[in-house]
């Protein structure tokens, strides 16, 4: 950090007289009638984005159609305070939220959890990007307004249903991606017959290979596809119903990364109600339902012709969430709500060679399970005209429970050790907490908002820290029964400010978490693993930044995220880790302009920056160690054109052919590639 601000000294002070001077002449000069502002759910109600009190980002549906991405983590990329790292395996991508992970972000899709974690390694959520209608990014503590994980953050994936003016409409599009030689294509057809609305959509990607810099794994491939539809009907203007399903599945195979072999599949059945405006204090009640099957195989260490094992896991989850918003005067707006959760995870892991335990065939089992049942309230009010407090509570009970954790033989029978049978019995654990939240928003000038907000965040562990033993080659992961949820507190300021030229959002946070749960040295056989513990507390302070002006179809842009974190080792008490980047961002400038015959062509030039930082890793006889990443920057392109139906988008990533990776990854990302997108609405 401090060589960067030595040697890039001018470019600090251009940022920092940008930051300032610019928003201060934009006041001053900008339009008196501001743009229709976007319109978000983050607050579980529809409201403008200048009104909410958190600190929300907004992927539009243009952005998502004219961005090429095989995962739905890769359109978070370029939001403050947000990361996405692939360690290595583009299955697995890892959404970062103000320095947390995966783990303490709640992915939601149209605003329902979604359980797709059964151990360390990024999320196994599989969607189709051409699904999606927008993204909604909360950052920070969000567990009030959608439950327990969202400590560091939420992802709510807001997808596409039917609708329209016209019985027949749709969307064929075909995608290249030259880092991964592959291809994804999709289509959808949607409309409206009378009072019914549907839509239809299928997606195939098959990708031949995964680039590291100047180096194809070859012998890696990956093959998604997936398929649905959603189906809705207006009783009247006020009474609505709708149900979906989701189908996806993903399979990729790997010769030269121990011959490894992964399976994914998931089944996604919805329904919701709603009626809306029952009286003048009554607006609406609505009833969310949804079934969610998530089947994971996973074959590792080929051997001759076999695996030296094979992994199979299903997670199930399925619930209901139940809302009612309450309008008691002009001024006071209430939402009450209940939401329960049921999660099952089915595991079993077959050994297929003769091991320390026994014969080829031995197999462990964990058969565990989780119910949460969750009430919140939250309430705005306005008072002088200009400010709006809100305040809201989530009393939070989960129960957490093992029913079988035993290691089997060949034949069915209990694997005995010591005279006792082998593994984990029945355990059941649970607990109740109430969190709450508070905040401020003060809107008295035209078009800016500053708010306030305190929040608390609340996250029980998973029972795959709590039962399940992960080996990993001669290292692994090992259970704890004993963890005990984690629990924080944050703090925020920010201001938005917004007209038809002028974007501006800032906010700085500070966040204190207590009972983190994290990993000790532990052994493991001949190796050693990471046993899941509660490590102490981490301090998390920093501060996000985006600005853009437009003026004749032209927009300078800046966004990005100053950030510090302490994170103490488990086991030491003086030592601490950043484990994140200070400083990363992006900056660039966009084009939009119609140009000819109703051609309209958009172009958008930026760099990319990430600063080092110290992270824990490992040395050769497995001790922890202290690790630094190297700082990057990327210059990037893309450009593309709309004619009628038709549209193109091209991207030209790392031009100058940098050398360079992300946090977590130990492999660097492609060289300079490109990726095309081409498609047809009709």
């Amino acid at each position: 950090m401090l060589n960067f601000i030595k040697n890039n000294s001018f470019f600090l002070v251009f940022l920092v007289m940008l930051g300032i001077a610019t928003p201060i002449w934009a006041l001053e000069n900008a339009d008196e009638i501001s743009q229709d502002s976007v319109v978000v759910t983050a607050t579980k109600t529809e409201k403008k984005l200048l009104d909410v009190q958190y600190s929300v980002s907004v992927i539009t549906a243009e952005e998502v159609e004219k961005t090429p991405v095989l995962q739905f983590q890769d359109l978070l990329k370029n939001i403050p305070g947000v990361q996405v790292a692939n360690w290595n395996n583009s299955e697995s991508n890892r959404i970062f939220i103000r320095g947390e992970g995966d783990q303490e972000t709640l992915v939601l899709i149209d605003g329902v959890k979604v359980s797709t974690v059964f151990h360390g390694h990024g999320s196994n959520l599989i969607i189709d990007p051409s699904s999606i209608e927008r993204v909604e990014v909360i950052k920070g503590p969000a567990t009030v307004i959608y439950g327990a994980e969202a400590l560091g953050g939420v992802v709510n994936i807001i997808t596409r249903k039917g609708g329209g003016k016209v019985p027949f409409q749709g969307n064929l599009s075909s995608t290249y991606m030259s880092s991964d030689n592959g291809s994804i294509n999709s289509g959808s057809v949607y409309g409206r017959v009378n009072d019914t609305t549907y839509r239809l959509f299928g997606s195939y990607a098959n990708f031949a290979s995964v680039e590291y810099y100047h180096t194809d794994d070859e012998d890696r491939s990956r093959v998604l596809y997936s398929f649905g539809g959603d189906l809705g009907y207006d009783f009247t203007e006020k009474i609505h119903a709708g149900m979906g399903y989701e189908y996806n599945n993903q399979k990729a195979e790997s010769a030269s990364f121990s011959n490894t072999q992964s399976r994914k599949s998931s089944n996604r059945f919805t329904g919701n109600f709603s009626l809306k405006e029952l009286n003048s204090f009554l607006p609406l009640v609505k009833a969310d339902m949804y079934y969610y099957t998530n089947d994971h195989g996973y074959d590792g260490a080929k051997k001759g012709d076999i695996f030296a094992y094979v992994t199979d896991a299903d997670l199930v989850n399925y619930g209901v969430n139940i809302q009612s918003n309450w309008s008691f005067s002009p001024a006071t707006y209430m939402i009450l709500g209940y939401e329960w959760l049921h999660e099952d995870l089915d595991y079993k892991r077959t050994y297929n060679l003769k091991g320390k335990l026994g014969p080829a065939g031995l197999y462990q089992i964990r058969d565990a399970g989780q119910d949460t049942h969750a009430l919140y309230a939250s309430i705005d009010h306005t008072f002088l005209e200009n400010f709006v407090v809100n305040g809201g509570v989530r009393l939070i009970y989960f129960n957490t429970g093992l029913d079988d954790g035993h290691y089997y033989l060949p034949d069915g029978s209990l694997l005995y050790f010591d005279g006792r049978p082998y593994g984990i019995g029945g355990d059941d654990g649970n607990e109740t907490k109430a969190v709450f939240t508070a905040s401020v928003v003060w809107s008295g000038i035209d078009n800016l908002a500053l708010r306030a907000l305190w929040s608390q965040g609340f996250r029980p562990p998973s029972f795959y820290k709590k039962y399940l033993d992960i080996p990993m080659g001669h290292s692994g992961f090992v259970h704890n029964p004993d963890l005990k949820p984690e629990f924080s507190n944050s703090f925020e300021l920010g201001a938005r400010y917004e007209t038809d030229t002028v974007t501006a959002d800032v906010a700085a946070f500070y966040t204190l978490t207590d009972d983190r749960i994290a990993t000790a040295k532990a052994p493991y056989g001949k190796g050693f693993a990471s046993k899941w513990v509660n490590a102490y507390e981490t301090k998390t302070y920093g501060l996000e930044f985006q600005f853009a002006y437009e003026f004749s179809g032209i927009e300078p842009y800046i966004s990005g995220t100053w950030i510090h974190r302490n994170e103490k080792t488990p086991g030491n008490d003086s030592e601490y880790f950043q484990d994140v980047p200070p400083l990363f961002g992006r900056l660039g400038v966009r084009y939009k302009r119609r140009i000819w015959n109703g051609v309209r062509c958009n172009a958008d030039l930026y760099a990319e920056y990430e600063d080092s930082f110290d992270y824990m890793g490992f040395d050769s006889s497995f001790n922890r160690v202290k690790r630094t990443t190297e700082s990057f920057t990327t210059l990037n392109l893309s450009f593309g054109f709309d004619w009628k139906q038709y549209y193109a988008q091209f991207e030209i990533l790392n031009i100058f052919d940098k050398k360079y990776k992300y946090q977590s990854n130990s492999k660097p990302e492609p060289g300079c590639n490109a990726n095309v997108i081409i498609g047809i609405h009709f």
